[in-house]
């Protein structure tokens, strides 16, 4: 074969490669992190409210949770133009991988992964809810587990000065399967990785005893906001009751 055959053969598979992957579309979109109402720990679709950083207060141990609202970008197809009759695009949630950094520190996230590589990165799993084409659904997701936060703190004792507020970035895929179209890890699809930015800090965040009875704390009594973590607000006892947030 000589070269102009050569070039040609090359260029037509690029141009079916070009081709191939114009006409596809993510299926699988993170649209954003929204504020929760009202302390309820859920996710709500169409909250008016984004939210683009958090904040974690490590005084207390526990964990950060994470409101998402995805989208199934897939278009509807009639259930006849499949084999099966089933509506093909339509994807069921599976599971969501979280991996953890701190860009201006790494040596803290080298620290906790030397202690237990699960800490940085892992695997969770979620309800298999369906999503219908063109849908969105929120989800939470703890991108910090409680258990992570006791030695997330020591290792910012044993590696910065205890004024410093790093930010840990979480950064998640979502993984969701289509119906009637998958077997095992075939045909699993995957999100584009979301980050998101949490500040983490010790005794950062203002309390209140207001809800309790003459605004007087419980003995030992356990702080939280909303999704019973130390996170983004004000903290209040647990004994008493919720704020009005």
């Amino acid at each position: 074969m000589d070269h102009r055959a050569r070039s040609w053969l090359a260029a037509a598979s690029l141009a079916t490669v070009v081709c191939g992957c114009a006409g596809e579309q993510e299926a699988l979109i993170v649209l954003h992190t929204p504020a929760f109402e009202q302390g309820e720990c859920a996710a709500v679709p169409d909250s008016s409210v984004s939210v683009q950083r958090g904040i974690l207060d490590l005084s207390y141990g526990t964990g950060y949770t994470l409101p998402v609202v995805l989208m199934n970008n897939l278009g509807s197809r009639p259930r006849t133009s499949s084999s099966s009759g089933v509506e093909n695009g339509e994807l069921q949630l599976r599971d969501v991988d979280v991996r953890l950094s701190m860009p201006q520190a790494p040596e803290v996230i080298s620290q906790l992964r030397a202690e237990n590589a699960a800490f940085v990165e892992f695997s969770a799993p979620l309800a298999s809810i369906s999503l219908p084409p063109n849908t969105e659904t929120g989800v939470v997701v703890d991108v910090i587990p409680q258990m992570v936060s006791s030695s997330l703190r020591q290792a910012i004792l044993d590696n910065l000065d205890e004024t410093q507020r790093p930010t840990v970035v979480a950064e998640i895929v979502f993984h969701a399967t289509r119906t009637g179209n998958s077997a095992g890890n075939v045909g699993v699809i995957d999100s584009r990785a979301y980050q998101f930015p949490i500040e983490v800090c010790a005794t950062c965040l203002p309390r209140t005893c207001e809800t309790c009875p003459d605004e007087q704390c419980p003995p030992n009594a356990h702080f939280a906001s909303v999704c019973g973590n130390a996170q983004d607000g004000i903290l209040s006892p647990l004994e008493c009751d919720p704020l009005d947030r």
